[in-house]
């Protein structure tokens, strides 16, 4: 996935995998990993095999050498179902109406309809329901961050107000810069003989860069992150989106340079600052929107506050008026008597699951059903403008900087226990 920066991002990125052949043609499959109680095929593999290569090579970047390539390949097909196994113990989905929204959303994005983005998987060799499949497989994961990583990350008040004063102590000058990420990772509890070995490592790449390796290459070869197949590229972020230990790293880089190496609680980094583009701009998106909320209480459950939210929003899909619904069955006394209305919402203004969610969904579109410490909620978006910022809103801003500055971190930290509690068996060495 690609995360991460898996939180950031409202774009669903995909890596697709083509259609298995039929059952009728396909011989026996090997396993090619164990995980948990679950397996990786050879099909399986082999789709993910092509459609990995096809993706580089759109990015006109080298594919590695084949035992590299295939041990990335398989390490992200394993992170990937050890996710999907947590939100399937969680009981984390994501519904038909979600994912039929998010084809609309990606479609719209790439200037298509959805026929259209049907007919340009087509001529890719891609089957729409694999493509279908994988944009599910990504929700639910996302959903499964929001609940793991996102909603944990606690910001004080003390750093939202050393943020807006560092900001305003700044000059107007560069604000937001684009680069790129190599991680060589420590284990949780390593021994320093393993810490010095991955160093090692890291120096290796390092000296490889430096000898004239493509940084791309070297990520897609290299990096233990879990962006490593897209090349390592953590796209455009402002400074506070970004630790401070990257930000000091950079400033005294030039766009095409390589820092040196950086280690942290998570490994060793390796950056490569790529472009620096003007100042921050000094607006920001706010969200017309309306919600229903199911609280819990020692009388009624979760899942029973669940199930009713699924209910309204089956009567609201036939037909029955959202804002009628809102005021007769809404537990938020504020909004419920305008029909479920929050009005103009700025970011950070709602908790970080709600927020999440309404982020994610088009204008029109109804969500899924949504827990927060408030409740179970029903949401729809009427509309967004982007506006000038003030000073709350700025502070806004900087909860959602700093948040996103925090969740790179706490994402690798959180995928890589994951990954060291689960039971993973590779079956042939020579993959």
């Amino acid at each position: 996935m690609s995360r991460f920066s898996p939180f950031v991002l409202l774009a669903i990125t995909i890596v697709v995998s083509t259609s298995a052949p039929t059952a009728h043609s396909r011989p026996i499959d090997r396993i090619i990993a164990v995980v948990n109680d679950d397996v990786i095929t050879e099909s399986e593999f082999q789709n993910q095999l092509r459609s990995v290569r096809r993706e580089l090579r759109a990015r006109n970047a080298e594919v590695p050498p084949k035992s590299i390539f295939n041990r990335q390949v398989l390490e992200r097909m394993v992170a990937e179902k050890i996710q999907l196994q947590r939100a399937k113990r969680l009981g984390i989905t994501v519904s038909d109406d979600a994912v039929e929204a998010a084809l609309r959303d990606l479609s719209a994005r790439n200037n298509m309809t959805l026929p259209e983005l049907q007919r340009a998987l087509a001529s890719e060799g891609v089957a729409y329901d694999s493509f279908r499949e994988n944009v599910k497989t990504q929700l639910i994961i996302r959903r499964l961050i929001d609940r793991e990583v996102m909603s944990r990350i606690a910001v004080s008040a003390e750093e939202i107000e050393g943020f807006v004063n560092s900001q305003n102590n700044q000059s107007s000058g560069v604000t937001e810069i684009n680069i790129s990420h190599i991680l060589i990772g420590i284990p949780e509890s390593a021994a320093s003989t393993t810490i010095g070995s991955q160093r090692k490592k890291a120096e290796a790449v390092l000296a490889r860069i430096n000898s004239g390796m493509d940084f791309e290459q070297a990520a897609i070869t290299y990096s233990q992150a879990s962006n490593a197949l897209e090349g390592g590229s953590l796209g455009w972020r402002t400074t506070g989106q970004l630790p401070e230990l990257f930000v000091d790293a950079i400033r005294g880089l030039r766009s095409g340079q390589v820092s040196e190496i950086l280690q942290s609680s998570n490994g060793f980094h390796i950056l490569k600052l790529n472009a620096r583009r003007g100042g921050m701009q000094n607006t920001v998106v706010q969200t017309k929107v309306r919600h229903i909320l199911i609280k819990r209480d020692q009388f009624l459950s979760a899942k029973e506050a669940r199930q009713r939210i699924v209910r309204l929003r089956r009567r609201i899909q036939s037909g029955a008026d959202f804002a009628e619904l809102a005021r007769d069955h809404s537990e938020d006394p504020l909004s419920s008597i305008n029909g479920g209305d929050l009005g103009w919402v700025n970011p950070g203004e709602t908790v970080e699951a709600f927020e999440q969610a309404m982020r994610a969904l088009p204008k029109g579109a109804l969500s899924d059903p949504v827990s927060t410490p408030f409740g179970v909620h029903l949401i729809q978006v009427l509309d967004r403008r982007e506006v000038e910022s003030d000073t709350d809103v700025g502070r806004n801003k900087a909860l959602a900087q700093i948040r996103a500055r925090k969740s790179d971190e706490r994402y690798e930290r959180w995928l890589r226990q994951l990954r060291d509690e689960a039971y993973v068996e590779y079956k042939f060495n020579e993959l």
